[in-house]
């Protein structure tokens, strides 16, 4: 394994699973200072691998063991991952659809979640210059 700074090392077990302590807490976000670092870099691979293995559509930080905001999300069309850090969520308009999801965590539970049809993503990139960029997305169920 990669050798991670304290703030970035992962969990031992993996993906944690309920009822860890780990997945109750507040994650925090990334500190401006470790943008653009071989650090951030790396784990942010090490969520994208461990997503890859485990053949799930994403995977977030605290999943794996570590508070901060991040998680990536793999697309099924094409396997790219785009990476959110520090991300914003925003609904616009009051329309919504239900949705049945899973997660990791909690094994062998789903649930039909109510989402908002769509949405605005503030969010912070993670490789290079530091930089905000807002992408508006439209939930097809």
């Amino acid at each position: 394994m990669t050798k991670f700074p304290t703030i970035y090392t992962p969990a031992k077990e993996g993906i944690l699973a309920q009822p860890h302590p780990k997945l109750r807490q507040v994650s925090t976000p990334v500190e401006d200072g470790h943008f653009g670092t071989d650090e951030l870099k790396e784990f942010v691979q090490y969520l994208k691998n461990m997503c890859a293995t485990s053949q799930g559509l994403g995977l977030a930080a605290p999943q794996v063991g570590v508070c901060k905001r991040v998680f990536v999300a793999r697309d099924p069309n094409d396997n790219e991952y785009t990476v959110y850090i520090n991300p914003v969520i925003t609904p616009i308009g009051e329309e919504t659809f239900n949705f049945t999801e899973g997660c990791w965590p909690v094994v062998g539970f789903s649930g039909v979640l109510n989402h908002p049809l769509c949405i605005i993503i503030d969010l912070v990139y993670v490789y290079g210059v530091v930089y905000k960029v807002s992408n508006t997305l439209l939930w097809r169920p």
